[in-house]
C-alpha cells in the first residue's frame, strides 16, 4: 500500500467518524427531546388529575357545611360532619398550592434545585396523606353515615348496632399510632421505604418524578458516554407493549378487589352485632386485602423510570415473586374461606343463615375438613402446577402475563 491509498483509507475512516459523530448527535437530540416532551406531558397529566380532585373537593367541603349547619344541636351527626371537614380542607389547600407551583415549574432550572423544589411539594403531599391514611379506619364509618344521611336521609347511627360504633371508635384510634409509627419505623430502616414514599404521593406523581429523572439521568450519562446513554434508552417495542398490557390486567384486578371490599364492608357495617356474621365478614376482608395490596405493588413496579431498564427488570421480579406468593397463599387458604363465603352469600342474598341451619356440630365438622383441606394443600401441594395454575387464576392471569414479560425481556 502505497501513500497515497493509505491517504485515502485515512480520509475514508475521517468521513465515517465524521457521519457516526453526527448521526449520534442526532440520535442524542432526539431522544433528549422526546424525554423533554414525555416529562412535560407527564406533569401536565399530573396536574388535570390535580384539577379533578380540586373538583371533587369544593363540593365536598361546601357539602360538609351545609350538612353541618342543617343538624346543629345534634351532636353526633355535627361531630362527624367536623371530624371530616379538616380532610377536606387540606386536600383543597395543599391541592392549589400544589398545582399552581406545577404550572410555573422551569425544566430549564438547575437540576439540584429543581429536585429539591420537588421533594418540597412530594413531602407535604406525603404528610397529607399520612394524615388521611391514619384516620381512614376511624372515619370511614362516619363519611359512609355522613353520606348515607346527607344524601338519602338514612340514618346509620340509629341503624347500626352501637357495638359497631364503639369497635370502630377504639379501633380507630389504635390504628393512628400504629400506623404513624410503622411508617416513620419503615422510613428509616428499610432502604425501600423511601421508594414506598415516593410511591404513596399518587401513580400520576411517581409517573411524572420517574420521567423527570429519567431526563436528567440521560443528561448525565450522555455527558459521560453518549452511546451508552443511548443503548440504555432502547426498551424494545414488544417489552413495552407487554408491559402496557400487564399494567391494563392489574387495573382491571384491583378495580374488582376493591369492589369486594366495598360490599364486604356494607355488609360487615350491617351484620356489626352479629358474630357469625361479623367474623366471616372480617376474614374474606382480610384475604381481599391479601390480594389486592400485592396486585398494586407489581403494578407500581412497572413504573420505573424510563431507560432504567436493570432497575426496572429487577423490581418486577421482585413484586413478581410476591404477588405468587399472595396468590399461592390465597388458593391455599380457598377451602377455608368457601364456607365463610357461604355464610356471607347466603345471609346477603337470601337472608339465611347456613351455619345456624346445619347446626353447631355439622358447622364444626365443615370448617374442620376445611381447615384440614388448607393444612394438606399447605404442607403438601404447595408447590403443585395445579396449585400454580389456580394462582394464576386467582391473579387474573396477571403471573402468566408478567412470567411472559420476563421471557420477552430475555429473548431481545
Amino acid at each position: 500500500m502505497n501513500t497515497f491509498d493509505f491517504d485515502n483509507l485515512r480520509a475514508r475512516w475521517s468521513e465515517q467518524g465524521r457521519a457516526l459523530d453526527e448521526r449520534l448527535g442526532l440520535d442524542i437530540a432526539a431522544v433528549r427531546a422526546r424525554l423533554d416532551r414525555s416529562t412535560a406531558s407527564a406533569f401536565r397529566r399530573h396536574r388535570g388529575w390535580l384539577l379533578l380532585g380540586l373538583a371533587l373537593a369544593v363540593p365536598m367541603i361546601l357539602g360538609l357545611l351545609v350538612f353541618i349547619a342543617l343538624h346543629w344541636g345534634q351532636w353526633a351527626w355535627v361531630l362527624m360532619g367536623a371530624a371530616l371537614l379538616p380532610l377536606a380542607m387540606s386536600e383543597l389547600t395543599v391541592g392549589v398550592a400544589e398545582w399552581r407551583a406545577l404550572r410555573n415549574l422551569d425544566f430549564e432550572t438547575a437540576a439540584v434545585e429543581l429536585q429539591q423544589h420537588l421533594d418540597f411539594l412530594e413531602a407535604r403531599r406525603q404528610r397529607q396523606t399520612r394524615a388521611v391514611l391514619s384516620c381512614s379506619v376511624l372515619l370511614w364509618l362516619p363519611l359512609l353515615a355522613v353520606l348515607l344521611k346527607g344524601l338519602f336521609g338514612g340514618d346509620l347511627l340509629h341503624g347500626l348496632h352501637p357495638s359497631v360504633w364503639w369497635v370502630n371508635l377504639g379501633l380507630g384510634l389504635i390504628f393512628i399510632p400504629i400506623s404513624l409509627g410503622a411508617a416513620a419505623w419503615w422510613r428509616h430502616h428499610r432502604a425501600v421505604g423511601a421508594r414506598l414514599q415516593h410511591v404513596g404521593s399518587g401513580d400520576s406523581w411517581t409517573r411524572a418524578r420517574a420521567e423527570l429523572t429519567a431526563r436528567l439521568s440521560f443528561e448525565r450519562a450522555a455527558a459521560d458516554d453518549a452511546e451508552v446513554a443511548l443503548a440504555a434508552q432502547m426498551l424494545p417495542e414488544v417489552v413495552r407493549v407487554a408491559i402496557c398490557a400487564l399494567r391494563r390486567r392489574l387495573l382491571l384486578g384491583i378495580l374488582i378487589y376493591a369492589t369486594g371490599l366495598i360490599l364486604i364492608g356494607l355488609f360487615n357495617a350491617v351484620h356489626g352485632g352479629t358474630p357469625q356474621f361479623i367474623l366471616p365478614g372480617v376474614l374474606i376482608n382480610l384475604a381481599l386485602v391479601a390480594q389486592m395490596a400485592p396486585s398494586i405493588q407489581l403494578r407500581l413496579a412497572l413504573n420505573a423510570a424510563p431507560g432504567d431498564q436493570t432497575a426496572l427488570r429487577v423490581r418486577f421480579e421482585s413484586a413478581l415473586q410476591l404477588r405468587r406468593r399472595f396468590a399461592v397463599g390465597g388458593v391455599i387458604s380457598l377451602p377455608l374461606l368457601l364456607p365463610l363465603l357461604a355464610q356471607v352469600l347466603g345471609s346477603a342474598a337470601l337472608g339465611m343463615d347456613l351455619f345456624t341451619m346445619l347446626g353447631a356440630y355439622a358447622s364444626g365438622g365443615v370448617l374442620t375438613m376445611a381447615a384440614g383441606v388448607t393444612l394438606a394443600l399447605a404442607t403438601r401441594m404447595r408447590r403443585s402446577s395445579m396449585v400454580h395454575q389456580c394462582a394464576d387464576a386467582l391473579s387474573g392471569f396477571s403471573l402468566a402475563s408478567g412470567e411472559m414479560l420476563l421471557r420477552r425481556w430475555e429473548g431481545v
